[in-house]
C-alpha cells in the first residue's frame, strides 16, 4: 500500500491536535466557569453590598468581576487561535 505525502502530514496534524487536547480541555473548562462571573457578581452584590451598604465591598467585587471578565475574553481566544493554526497546517 502506497503512503501519500498528504496522509503523512494529516497524521502529523492529528498528533499535534491530540497533543494539545488536554490544554484545550482545561481552557474550555475554565472559560465555562468564567461564564458564571456575572451571576456570581450579582448574587454577591445582593448578599453583601445591599445588606450592608459597603461601598468598599462593591468596589472590590467589581474589580474582581472585571478582572475575571477580562480573563474570560483572553481565554476565549485560545481555542480559536489553535483551531486557526491547525486549519492552516491542514491546508498546507
Amino acid at each position: 500500500m502506497l503512503v501519500r505525502s498528504s496522509d503523512i502530514s494529516l497524521d502529523a496534524v492529528k498528533r499535534s491536535v491530540w497533543r494539545l487536547f488536554p490544554a484545550l480541555l482545561a481552557v474550555s473548562c475554565v472559560v465555562n466557569l468564567l461564564l458564571l462571573v456575572s451571576a456570581i457578581y450579582m448574587l454577591q452584590v445582593y448578599d453583601r453590598v445591599l445588606s450592608s451598604g459597603s461601598m468598599n465591598t462593591l468596589l472590590w467585587l467589581t474589580l474582581a468581576a472585571l478582572f475575571a471578565l477580562l480573563l474570560y475574553g483572553a481565554l476565549e481566544q485560545v481555542p480559536e487561535r489553535v483551531n486557526d493554526f491547525e486549519t492552516v497546517a491542514i491546508e498546507l
